[in-house]
C-alpha cells in the first residue's frame, strides 16, 4: 500500500475535513427493485475503473492519521482492572496469573518467538489487579472444546511435544496452538490440545512453561472488566466497530449502520441503523457516522436487535480476513488522492484478496462475483433506491432535463445519461 508521510497526511484530512464539497454524480433509479424490501438506503456502486486502485487507497485505520480508529480502554485508558475469573467467554480478555509464595506474576506478551514467556508481579487486591500494562491482557478465543490465546499483536501462543517453552505463530492452521480451559476453582488447569503440556508456573523461576504434569497448580485467570469503549471519529465523519463478546449502547451524536450485499444491483444497502441510545448487539460489525469526536459507547446488559442480513465483519484481535463463502475484501478508506468526500469501502488487497484487519474494526466481505472495486459512502435523497456511482471518464453524453446536451464541468441540478437520471450537487 501507498505510504503516506503522517505529516502530509494530517494536513490534507484538516485542510479539507467533512465539510469540502466535491462534484457528486449519481445515478437515480426512482422505481428500482431491492432485494430486501427492508433495506432501505443504499450506498453508490461503481461499476467502472474509474476509482482508485486498493493499493493507492489509504485506510481509515493508519496508525498515522488514527482515523477513524477504533480503541478499547487497553488504548485509551491510564489503566486497566481485570476481576478474578470462573469461566471463559471468547472474544474477551484475561491475565494468565500465578502464585508463588504469596506473590502474584502475570504472563507478559512474548516478542521473541525463540524466548521465554516472562512474567511481571502484579497486586492482587479483593480478587482484582489494577495494572497500567496493555502486553499482559491476552484474548481467549474459542469454546469448551479449545481456545486460541491471542497476543495483542495478533499472534497467538503455541507448544510443541517435545518444548517445554511456550512460543507464538502468525501461521493460520492452529495445529499446536488450541488450548483447553477447565476451572477448577483453586486454580485453573490451561493444556495444549497437540503436546497434551500444562501451563505452568514452576518453583524459583520467572517464566511460564509447558510441562507434561501439572504439579504446581497455582495458575487463574483474570477476566478485563469493560465497561466502556472510547471510539475516535475522524475528521471525514466515518469509523468502524466491532465487539464479538460485548453488547454496545449508541452515544449521542452518533448513528451506527450495518451494510448488506444486493448482488443482482451489485451495491449496498443500509440494513440497519443504530441510533443513538439503542444497543448494538455483540458480533455486529458496524460503520459509525458522525461529527470528528471521540466519543464513548458503554457495554450494555441488553442483547440488542441483529440485522437481517449483513456483509460486515470484524475481529477481537489483528486478523487477516476471511469468511466462509467470501472472497472480495474491502477496508473503510480513501481513495488514492485522500479526497474526503471519497470515503467508503475500497479493496484492502490486490484484487480484492485478504489483508490484516485491525481489532475491533470492520470490513466488508463480497462473494466472487463482486466486481466494483470500491463502495463509496454519498448522502442519499429520500425516495431514491438506488445509486450507482459515475466515474468523470464516462464516455457517455449527458444532457438537461429540457433534452439539451451538455458537456464540461455540470452545474447543480438533474442530468440524463444513458436514460437515467443522475443528481450534481
Amino acid at each position: 500500500m501507498k505510504k503516506i508521510s503522517k505529516q502530509f497526511a494530517l494536513f490534507v484530512l484538516v485542510m479539507f475535513g467533512l465539510q469540502a464539497s466535491a462534484r457528486t454524480c449519481a445515478f437515480m433509479q426512482v422505481g428500482g427493485v431491492i432485494e430486501e424490501t427492508a433495506l432501505s438506503k443504499v450506498v453508490s456502486t461503481p461499476k467502472s475503473a474509474g476509482h482508485s486502485s486498493p493499493q493507492s487507497a489509504l485506510p481509515l485505520g493508519d496508525s498515522h492519521l488514527k482515523s477513524g480508529s477504533v480503541s478499547s480502554t487497553a488504548q485509551s485508558s491510564p489503566g486497566y482492572t481485570f476481576k478474578k475469573a470462573t469461566s471463559v467467554v471468547s472474544g474477551r480478555r484475561y491475565m494468565i496469573v500465578a502464585k508463588f509464595e504469596n506473590k502474584f506474576y502475570a504472563a507478559s506478551m512474548q516478542k521473541n518467538n525463540s524466548s521465554d514467556l516472562q512474567s511481571v508481579e502484579v497486586v492482587v487486591n479483593n480478587d482484582k489487579i489494577s495494572s497500567t500494562k496493555n502486553d499482559l491482557a491476552f484474548t481467549f478465543e474459542g469454546n469448551d472444546k479449545g481456545f486460541v490465546i491471542w497476543q495483542s499483536n495478533g499472534t497467538y501462543l503455541t507448544n510443541t511435544k517435545d518444548e517445554t517453552r511456550i512460543k507464538w505463530s502468525r501461521a493460520s492452521n492452529k495445529f499446536q496452538g488450541v488450548w483447553i480451559v477447565d476451572d477448577r476453582g483453586l486454580h485453573t488447569i490451561i493444556q495444549n490440545q497437540k503436546s497434551l503440556r500444562y501451563f505452568v508456573f514452576p518453583d524459583k523461576r520467572t517464566i511460564f512453561l509447558a510441562y507434561t504434569n501439572n504439579s504446581p497448580k497455582n495458575i487463574n485467570l483474570y477476566e478485563e472488566i469493560l465497561t466502556e469503549v472510547p471510539v475516535s471519529v475522524s475528521s471525514v465523519g466515518y469509523a468502524t466497530l466491532y465487539y464479538e463478546d460485548r453488547a454496545l449502547k449508541v452515544p449521542n451524536g452518533v448513528t451506527a449502520m450495518t451494510y448488506a450485499y444486493n448482488e443482482s444491483a451489485q451495491s449496498l444497502v443500509v440494513s440497519k441503523t443504530y441510533e443513538a441510545g439503542s444497543v448494538i448487539p455483540a458480533g455486529v460489525a458496524v460503520v459509525l457516522k458522525a461529527q470528528p469526536g471521540e466519543y464513548t459507547f458503554t457495554v450494555s446488559d441488553e442483547v440488542g436487535e441483529k440485522p437481517r442480513s449483513t456483509n460486515l465483519y470484524g475481529y477481537n484481535v489483528p486478523s487477516t480476513t476471511s469468511v466462509d463463502g467470501m472472497s472480495k475484501y474491502y477496508m473503510l478508506s480513501l481513495n488514492a488522492k485522500m479526497d474526503p468526500n471519497s470515503v467508503g469501502f475500497y479493496w484492502g488487497g490486490e484484487n480484492g484478496t485478504a489483508f490484516n484487519s485491525e481489532a475491533h474494526k470492520a470490513f466488508l466481505a463480497l462473494p466472487e462475483s463482486a466486481t466494483a472495486k470500491s463502495f463509496t459512502f454519498a448522502d442519499i435523497a429520500d425516495g431514491i433506491t438506488s445509486v450507482s456511482r459515475c466515474s468523470d471518464d464516462s464516455d457517455s453524453p449527458v444532457y438537461s432535463l429540457t433534452g439539451i446536451r451538455m458537456s464540461g464541468k455540470l452545474p447543480a441540478g438533474i442530468y440524463v445519461r444513458g436514460g437515467k437520471k443522475f443528481i450534481v450537487r
